[in-house]
């Protein structure tokens, strides 16, 4: 454990919240909405509620649910895969 955080150089870990000023005033202008699909896997356990209006933000999202807590690319590791996988196939790059 203390191996990655040495890789990972534990000052940059909390550089992004200690940017959220800079980032606000750096994407002000910018369109808040997400255009493109996405696809949200929520775990059904997680202490951490669902968004309730993911889609006024991301009007293209595809909501998925799986019956765990919050690592749920952890916990449910083949069905989070298989999810990813066929709307990856639904949704080709381009």
């Amino acid at each position: 454990m203390v191996w990655s955080f040495t890789l990972l150089h534990p000052e940059r870990v909390d550089r992004w919240y200690r940017n959220l000023n800079r980032n606000w005033q750096l994407l002000a202008d910018a369109d808040p909405i997400i255009q493109h699909p996405a696809l949200m896997v929520y775990g059904m356990r997680d202490a951490v509620a669902c968004s309730e209006n993911l889609s006024s933000f991301v009007p293209n999202v595809e909501e998925l649910s799986l019956d765990s807590g919050h690592w749920v690319q952890q916990e449910r590791h083949r069905e989070t895969t298989r999810a990813i996988l066929d709307w990856l196939d639904r949704h080709p790059a381009g």
